[in-house]
C-alpha cells in the first residue's frame, strides 16, 4: 500500500470498501481495514508501520529518533485502543501492509 496523494482517486466500491488508483495500479483496501488505521494518530501510525515491518521497539527508536521507552508507551496505547495484547493479534487487526 502506498500513501494516497492528491492525484490519486478514490473510488467507493458499496460495501466492499474502497478502490485506490495510484500510477495505473488498482488496489481493494475494504473499509473495516481503513477504519482500524484510521483510529492511530499519525505518530501511532508511524511507529506501527516499523513494527508491521518487523522492527524492534529499539529499532523503531532509534530510528524515529525518539525514547525507546516512548515507542513502549506508544504501542502499549495502541493494543490497548485495539483491544490487542502481541504484535501477532495487532498484525491481524490492521491487516495492512506498512505504508511506505
Amino acid at each position: 500500500l502506498q500513501e494516497i496523494g492528491a492525484s490519486d482517486r478514490i473510488h467507493m466500491l458499496g460495501n466492499h470498501g474502497w478502490s485506490i488508483q495510484h500510477a495505473g495500479d488498482l488496489r481493494v483496501i475494504s473499509a473495516a481495514q481503513l477504519g482500524v488505521r484510521s483510529r492511530l494518530s499519525l505518530h501511532q501510525q508511524t511507529i506501527a508501520n516499523a513494527i508491521l515491518s518487523g522492527a524492534s521497539h529499539l529499532e523503531t527508536a532509534e530510528q524515529m529518533k525518539i525514547s525507546p521507552n516512548t515507542v513502549r508507551n506508544t504501542v502499549a496505547r495502541m493494543y490497548r485502543k485495539l483491544n490487542v495484547h502481541n504484535r501477532i493479534e495487532f498484525a491481524r487487526r490492521m491487516q495492512l501492509q506498512p505504508v511506505r
